[in-house]
């Protein structure tokens, strides 16, 4: 899990640099505040948008779409407020999106993604998954997981023959 949060800081990083706005959707309020700390500690201004922040959702949303604009929400939030693109910013590729979890439910993820490109706006979206993640657990991907980890601990034939 924490590597996957590392990737997702790290293309965050990226993006920043461009200038290219991002947005980042996560499943809980836990995430997103953990995601907004590996952000401070790298030194990254961004908006958090979660329960905790619900009076400025709008305001905070409708901003997402600035040149270097980074925002951290969860999966549900801002719905019902449009995203628009700053000056520059569809040169730069548009708002871009990364999940940071897939959610039981598709429509959510898809409407996480529909936040990039609407009405024919650049933009691009990316999702990080981990066999860590609740939902991986909850189509037993624990199985999946220890055989690839059997398969990265396991000496090769090779090795076998050496000892």
């Amino acid at each position: 899990m924490h590597a996957k949060y590392k990737a997702v800081i790290n293309e965050v990083s990226d993006y920043f640099k461009k200038g290219q706005p991002v947005l980042i959707g996560t499943i809980s309020v836990e995430v997103s505040e953990l995601l907004s700390k590996m952000l401070k500690q790298k030194g990254i201004p961004h908006n958090v948008l979660n329960a905790k922040q619900h009076k400025s959702e709008a305001e905070i949303v409708a901003q997402a779409g600035l040149k270097n604009a980074i925002t951290i929400a969860t999966n549900m939030a801002g719905r019902g407020t449009d995203i628009k693109l700053g000056p520059g910013v569809e040169e730069l590729g548009g708002l871009h999106i990364i999940g940071t979890a897939r959610h039981e439910s598709r429509r959510i993820d898809l409407q996480l993604r529909g936040r990039s490109g609407r009405q024919g706006d650049a933009g691009s979206s990316k999702f990080y998954i981990s066999l860590e993640d609740d939902l991986m657990r909850l189509f037993n991907m624990d199985k999946l997981a220890s055989y690839i980890c059997l398969l990265y601990t396991s000496p090769s034939p090779r090795d076998k023959r050496q000892s």
